[in-house]
């Protein structure tokens, strides 16, 4: 499966659409096949996309061999539909994120403000869409829409070095 549309808002379904990027790395025993697992690195603004090659390389052949293995830019992220608040990553990197003086406090608020005017006016119909909320709701239509119905385990990385199952249960 690969890129797909889905719902801006999950209350309004039939109404507009945001784009969301998707790869999938299928089992490699089709015959034995048990689901899918997804991934996503967190963030904000990692791409799970990017991911699947990298786990594919580093995960077990027993693994891989009974999952398929499924990434996706959350909305605003990578090949989604994406958000770009700034044009000048090295101007807000180069910021003090742990300010000592009255000077430091006044530069990093003035950035952060220039940041959200920015994001506010190039994005603000999107901004109210971009939740971890909506993210929840999209994994649960890419589940489906890749042919998933079981609440199979789910592959978190708390980090980069480590992978956890957890057997993910429904309320």
């Amino acid at each position: 499966m690969r890129d797909g549309r889905g719902a801006l808002d999950h209350a309004r379904p039939d109404g507009d659409t945001i784009e969301i990027a998707l790869a999938r790395r299928a089992a490699s025993s089709p015959g034995e096949r048990i689901g899918s697992l997804f991934v996503n690195p967190g963030g904000p603004g990692a791409s799970g996309v990017e991911l699947v090659p990298q786990l594919a390389s580093a995960m077990d052949a027993s693994v891989l061999d009974r999952f398929d293995l499924v990434g996706f830019d959350p909305r605003g992220v990578g090949r989604s539909t994406a958000v770009r608040c700034i044009d000048d990553h090295a101007a807000l990197n180069a910021l003090d994120g742990d300010p000592d003086t009255e000077a430091e406090v006044q530069a990093l608020a003035e950035e952060q403000a220039a940041f959200v005017a920015t994001c506010t006016e190039r994005h603000g119909d999107l901004l109210p869409y971009l939740s971890t909320a909506a993210t929840a709701r999209d994994l649960d239509v890419l589940r489906r829409a890749v042919g998933d119905t079981a609440h199979l385990p789910r592959l978190l990385l708390r980090h980069p070095a480590r992978c956890h199952l957890r057997r993910a249960v429904p309320r």
